[in-house]
């Protein structure tokens, strides 16, 4: 079980479902390209995680996490299958063209890479970010639709904002683990102006969410989840500032997704 765990499922799920609503937008989401898209995020997430465990299994063990650091060696071979396993579905998209190849290979050298970006300020952060972000332009690398562009912008920047803000969340549960090893925001701004950067940016995405509402004129479905959207997001805001960074994380996870619905259905 917790080899499987440390895939982190949920995230590879978020992943899948980030994909599907940029499938949506041009109503491909059934697509035989968005199935083998849908494979690649899933295990992409799960091969970047299990690769970071990997080399940072002697520091997890601050945190509880000691299966990378127990059966090294076992664990390095279980990250090697599940790269080669996410080369041989990069390679299939071949058959759909050379874009969504190198697209694809390019965010797969940034998740290996990831964890050579930890002792930069602000890159960590920057790239997990980025990389979320890019997972939304998938379908324009094979079905082309100058039309929708703005579309694909809007989701991206929405995802951007949020990985950027839950990342800085993340980093705050983990401020004092990480001291001497990472250069997060917290350790190098300090946590009241880290506290801070998350309040402004989750008051900008409840401004999103209410312009929203107010611009697509939402009715049945469609309203509650950006709805419930919204309301987690402002009890996100709340928690942070009481200092609850876990509550915090887990009410952006419930508000990511219900954003991520709502926009399937706009």
């Amino acid at each position: 079980m917790k080899y499987f765990l440390s895939i982190r499922p949920t995230m590879g799920i978020f992943a899948v479902l980030l994909s599907y609503v940029s499938f949506n937008l041009i109503n491909q989401e059934w697509s035989g390209y968005a199935y083998l898209i849908y494979a690649i995020a899933f295990v992409g997430i799960s091969a970047t995680m299990v690769w970071n465990d990997y080399q940072d299994r002697e520091i997890d063990k601050a945190k509880s996490k000691a299966v990378a650091s127990n059966q090294p060696i076992f664990f390095f071979r279980y990250a090697l299958i599940i790269w080669l396993i996410l080369i041989i579905l990069n390679f299939n998209l071949l058959f759909y063209g050379l874009k969504p190849f190198v697209f694809s290979m390019i965010l797969t050298a940034l998740g290996f890479y990831y964890n050579k970006t930890k002792k930069i300020f602000l890159l960590p952060t920057f790239a997990v970010s980025l990389f979320c972000a890019l997972l939304v332009f998938f379908p324009l690398t094979h079905h082309a639709s100058i039309s929708t562009v703005w579309q694909f912008q809007k989701l991206s920047t929405f995802v951007f904002v949020f990985i950027f803000i839950r990342e800085i969340v993340k980093d705050l549960i983990d401020e004092l683990i990480d001291v001497g090893y990472k250069k997060t925001i917290p350790l190098k701004l300090g946590t009241r102006t880290a506290i801070r950067i998350v309040a402004i940016l989750l008051i900008l995405l409840n401004i999103a969410f209410v312009y929203t509402i107010v611009q697509t004129q939402l009715f049945g479905l469609k309203q509650y989840f950006i709805g419930f959207g919204l309301i987690g997001f402002v009890l996100a805001f709340i928690k942070v500032l009481m200092y609850k960074y876990k509550n915090c994380k887990l009410l952006m996870d419930v508000s990511g997704v219900c954003a991520l619905l709502s926009f399937s259905l706009l």
